[in-house]
Order: structure tokens, then C-alpha cells, then sequence
């Protein structure tokens, strides 16, 4: 995911397409885990190190 300096989400990338777009389960999980992430934010994270975490893969 991509983080803005404030913590907030502006982009959940899907990296596994094809598995996303085929696999129910696969779907259903990644769908859920965008829900849990976006209803977490805003992230706290010090600012002095956003170069380290303004992309986070999980």
C-alpha cells in the first residue's frame, strides 16, 4: 500500500492480479485485509522516516 505523509492511504495495490481475479478465497481475503487497513488509518508514523514507509507490502 501507498502511505501520504499523514498516514493515510492513497493506493492498495493488488500484486497477484491473476490469483485475485480467479481464486475466490484469494479475492475475499485481499477484499477484506483493504477494509481492516483503511478503517485503521490514519497510520502515526514519524514523518522524518517517510521515505522508509510510504510504501508498505504486506
Amino acid at each position: 500500500m501507498k502511505l501520504s505523509r499523514d498516514g493515510r492511504i492513497e493506493e492498495v495495490i493488488v500484486v497477484d492480479r491473476e490469483r485475485f481475479d480467479h481464486d475466490d478465497v484469494s479475492n475475499s481475503v485481499s477484499s477484506e485485509l483493504s477494509k481492516a487497513l483503511v478503517e485503521c488509518e490514519p497510520y502515526k508514523l514519524p514523518v522524518e522516516l517517510y521515505d522508509d514507509w510510504k510504501v508498505i507490502n504486506i
